[in-house]
Parts: C-alpha cells; structure tokens; sequence
C-alpha cells in the first residue's frame, strides 16, 4: 500500500519559515559602546502537535559604536528553542520558548578586529495570529543572556558579553 508524502505526521502537525525585524537592544558589554539597532531574524518553526514545538532564530543585527564613528559590533547566532503553546484561543496563539544557543560576535574598532563565539541561553514569547493555515504573523520578545569572552588576538585583549532582547514582527508561511 502507497503512503502519501505526510500522511505519517500528525493532523496538527505543521512546519512554517518566516522573518522578524525589529530592535535589538543591548545590555551589559555588548552596551557599553554600542548602540541599539534594527535586527533581522530568520525563524523556522515546528509544531509536532496543538501544545508544543521547535522554534529557531537565525539572529542578525549590526551596532554602530557610540564613541567612534567607524566602529561596528555584529552579532550573528542560531538558537533552537523549545516551544509551548500556553493559550489557543479560535485563530490567536500566545506562546512562550527557551532555548541555548551560540552567537557570533564581531567588534571592530578601526583597524582592530576581534571576534568572539558566545554562548547564549534565550528565552521569550510570542503572540501569533492565523491568517490561514499556512499564514500567520505576530510580535515577539527575545530576551538572551549571552556568556563573557575573551579574544587574547587583538591588542589589547578585549572582553565582550552581557544581554539582549529584541522585540521583533514576525511573519511565518
């Protein structure tokens, strides 16, 4: 007997990629000289049933330094989290996740570059409304705390870590 493409998941069982942009506001190092920025966030979820699922963000945002004009921080990161639908109501969804994740953070001021690979434990939540059953869209709040690092390679050594949250738009198909 053939089985269709599918046919072994769950009814309720659905994928969805999406885009977020919003602000990324930073907190502790990461604001010590760096400004809050517009962010993009690249987002793939899936819900294995009506109450839980996976949810991750693919993170971007660049900062412009508040002391010098020609340096920048960019944050790139991948955090899987773990999803829990907390309240259905006909087509709105609110939803809370968490997650660890590992961020990829470049400093540069004038000729010197240093990078750092940073751990971050996130969490949040998330308000969606279905359009349809492959549409929807909904703001979230990302809120990350992210482990300190050192880059010994740059002259001098410079430390970097903190927090950020990020309140983002989302949509998903």
């Amino acid at each position: 007997r053939a089985v269709a493409v599918g046919q072994h998941m769950r009814p309720d069982a659905r994928h969805g990629v999406g885009l977020g942009f919003g602000q990324g506001f930073l907190m502790g190092d990461f604001a010590t000289n760096f400004e809050n920025n517009i962010g993009i966030n690249l987002n793939y979820a899936y819900e294995s049933g009506t109450r839980f699922g996976l949810f991750v963000n693919i993170h971007y945002n660049t900062h412009s330094s508040t002391i010098d004009p020609v340096a920048s921080l960019g944050v790139k990161g991948l955090t899987p989290n773990l999803k829990v639908n907390l309240v259905k109501i006909e087509r709105l969804t609110l939803a809370a996740y968490g997650g660890l994740g590992a961020l990829l953070v470049s400093e540069t001021r004038g000729t010197v570059n240093a990078g750092y690979t940073l751990f971050t434990l996130q969490g949040g939540g998330m308000v969606n409304v279905d359009v349809s059953p492959h549409f929807r869209f909904g703001p979230s709040l990302n809120i990350m705390k992210v482990s300190s690092g050192t880059d010994s390679t740059s002259t001098p050594p410079s430390t970097m870590g903190g927090m950020m949250w990020e309140l983002f738009f989302n949509v998903m198909y």
